[in-house]
């Protein structure tokens, strides 16, 4: 069996695929693997270890003959072509390490924190230029006893709820596309009907969604208008699910306090407005949580290669 790993990763965590006697073809770099190398790499491979950053899309897969399975180092999957992968009877699975999906929700609270209190804008601006301390002037804005939007209910929503619940005694809403009564039990969290419902009633939205088709500016211009004055935004789930030109604008015009993305589009990339957070698509980056990830990773390949049923496979 051939594994390919499209990025440098510790040799004993894929100790699990060597010591079967499996031949592990790692890349060297610690980066992203363009795509036309992706495409050299994975030409014989049974198994693709594949990198959040890289893309296995269409032309990677068809010239993959011998390909088995796609193993995602990360929760998020939009960048392998899944439906075409399904075609061929190729296995994908993600790896929602439970470490990952903890330091993911403690990300989104982070980014929160940070808007509200104003922590990079104060850290940014040491000395004369710093805002008045006064009340004459807008400040920061309390994180206790609000109210707490989640756009959906997975892992990773269920987790921010959780914190947000317990630890700043905020009353949470959600949406989601099915009732979560784990979540709903866990912290008598109320159910919205629609996007719009959830952001027109809450003072922090959090966006923790797949981006599919379906995700795709869920959060559009037109829902954004519902927007509660004053309300903070963060999204730790994928760019492309909140129409960040929308959110700017709504930022500029003074209706949002401020918004912390840790996946964004051009707009957002671009403005410089002081209350506006972003973290690169790095902010859940510990070592214990990547590490789980991976481990759960080679589990999926070795669990396809065997004949058994992977962890977490999504087709």
């Amino acid at each position: 069996m051939n594994i390919v790993v499209s990025r440098a990763q510790p040799a004993d965590a894929l100790e699990h695929l060597t010591n079967r006697g499996w031949n592990v073809r790692m890349r060297k770099k610690d980066s992203r693997c363009a795509p036309e190398e992706l495409r050299t790499l994975a030409l014989d491979a049974d198994a693709l270890l594949l990198s959040g950053t890289d893309i296995a899309d269409r032309s990677v897969i068809e010239t993959a003959e011998r390909l088995k399975v796609i193993a995602c180092c990360s929760v998020g999957y939009d960048n392998v072509d899944v439906d075409f992968a399904s075609k061929r009877g190729i296995v994908v699975c993600n790896a929602p390490a439970a470490q990952l999906i903890d330091s993911t929700a403690e990300a989104a609270v982070a980014l929160l924190l940070s808007v509200a209190k104003r922590v990079s804008r104060l850290h940014g601006q040491r000395g004369a230029s710093l805002p008045p301390y006064s009340l004459a002037v807008q400040m920061g804005v309390p994180v206790r006893q609000r109210k707490c939007g989640i756009v959906g209910a997975g892992r990773i929503g269920s987790a921010i709820a959780a914190i947000m619940h317990r630890g700043f005694a905020n009353s949470i809403y959600y949406f989601s596309r099915s009732a979560n009564a784990d979540l709903e039990h866990a912290t008598q969290a109320t159910r919205c009907a629609t996007p719009a419902a959830l952001v027109s009633t809450c003072d922090f939205v959090f966006v923790a969604v797949p981006l599919t088709s379906a995700t795709r500016h869920l959060l559009s211009r037109q829902v954004l208008q519902s927007v509660k004055q004053d309300a903070i935004v963060v999204n730790v789930s994928r760019a492309g699910t909140i129409d960040d030109a929308a959110l700017v604008e709504m930022l500029d015009s003074g209706r949002l306090f401020g918004a912390g993305l840790d996946v964004y589009e051009a707009a957002a990339r671009e403005s410089t407005h002081p209350h506006l957070i972003l973290t690169s698509h790095m902010a859940n980056g510990e070592n214990v949580a990547l590490r789980a990830t991976l481990e759960l990773a080679v589990s999926n390949i070795v669990a396809v290669l065997c004949d058994d049923e992977p962890p977490t496979r999504v087709n």
